[in-house]
């Protein structure tokens, strides 16, 4: 409905000058991008409707490679004549034709504009993968691994060739497995720290001694890090198994954590944020927002009283679906056993279903919508 709200607003600033041109344009714009791109989390588009000195214009950028194809079929069916000013991205122009990078700073912030006010979306960790496909100003358009698009400030990424990313990826590294912690100028926790790091993120090996590993840092920073807070990757992936006993045991580890609209990491956590997370360190990757881990799974039956849940199981919460509404899903936790689940609201903690417990939230029982079970080893 905003999407559509703009498109009219253009409309009428250049109704004087193109009349009923602009406004089909405008119908043609949401057309297209209703069967193409429905939901803006899939892929990049934004098309704008403008007027170039009385002309209609067509501004902006897309990643879907049937977009621009479809609208120019439209106009030209509607006998429209327009100015094309759409970039397909990657734009490798403006990015100088490197399209990949690797986040640099410990947590890398993601927002939905290319300003550093606007909405804090998402976060990435360090030696995660980037996807570029536009550069602006000091700001790039990218992908997460996780599939999520979003604005990341320049400083926070270091970008490659696709030589430089084939020797990172075939590079020995290590992976945080402490909660928070530092990389050192020296093998020695008392001299100068080079960064911070959190759980998930990923360095370069470069060598060993009695207790600390000599690393590389994504932008080539060398550092110290003690042996006990990572482990060598490799090993570490393959040890990943998403058991209900290891599901919980990672979700506890977060407990007291505060919580950040957009956070990812062990810094901060919004509610899909930290179940995304949890499941990650378990080797399961959800998708980043809540209402989309909703549509995965099995759903679980949750008419008697929840017996039938199982720790790990995902709850979602939000409001139900009226005659006239959809359901609308707005949090999620993990439920851990026994009528309690643990989860991201203010900071981590643990709620019960229970009215008889002290614990117990009768806010989210009163908003429960549907319980999911990802797949994952029984015990």
């Amino acid at each position: 409905m905003k999407t559509f709200l703009i498109f009219l607003i253009s409309v009428l600033l250049l109704a004087s000058c193109t009349g009923k041109d602009s406004e089909k344009t405008a119908l043609i714009i949401q057309k297209v991008k209703n069967r193409y791109v429905p939901d803006s989390r899939d892929y990049i588009f934004n098309i704008n409707l403008q007027d170039n000195s009385g002309k209609l214009m067509l501004k902006g950028y897309t990643n879907h490679p049937s977009v621009i194809h479809a609208i120019d079929s439209l106009m030209k069916a509607e006998k429209i004549s327009y100015i094309d000013s759409i970039k397909p991205l990657p734009d490798s122009n403006s990015l100088s034709g490197q399209t990949k990078a690797l986040v640099r700073l410990s947590v890398a912030n993601l927002r939905s504009k290319p300003i550093i006010k606007s909405e804090l979306i998402s976060q990435a960790l360090m030696g995660d993968t980037l996807n570029l496909f536009l550069k602006s100003g000091s700001w790039y358009l990218v992908q997460t691994p996780d599939k999520y698009y979003g604005w990341m400030y320049a400083p926070a990424l270091i970008s490659l060739s696709e030589a430089e990313l084939q020797s990172w990826k075939s590079s020995e590294k290590l992976i945080v497995t402490k909660i928070y912690t530092h990389v050192y100028e020296e093998a020695d926790i008392n001299t100068q720290k080079i960064s911070d790091v959190v759980i998930g993120d990923v360095l370069k090996l470069n060598a060993e001694n009695s207790n600390f590993y000599k690393v590389k840092l994504p932008d080539d920073r060398e550092a110290y890090i003690e042996k006990t807070s990572v482990e060598k990757y490799n090993t570490w992936k393959l040890s990943r198994k998403a058991t209900q006993e290891n599901i919980v045991q990672t979700a506890k580890q977060f407990l007291g954590v505060p919580y950040m609209w957009g956070g990812t990491s062990a810094k901060q956590f919004d509610c899909s944020g930290f179940t995304q997370t949890v499941y990650e360190l378990n080797g399961i990757q959800l998708p980043r927002d809540a209402s989309q881990q909703v549509k995965l799974g099995k759903e679980i039956d949750t008419s008697n009283h929840f017996s039938k849940l199982q720790a790990g199981d995902l709850l979602f919460f939000g409001k139900k679906a009226t005659q006239n509404t959809k359901e609308k899903v707005i949090h999620v936790t993990i439920y851990i056993g026994d009528t309690e689940f643990i989860h991201a609201a203010g900071l981590v903690k643990i709620n019960s279903l229970d009215p008889a417990r002290e614990n117990f939230s009768a806010y989210r029982k009163g908003s429960f919508l549907r319980a999911k079970r990802i797949r994952f080893k029984q015990n």
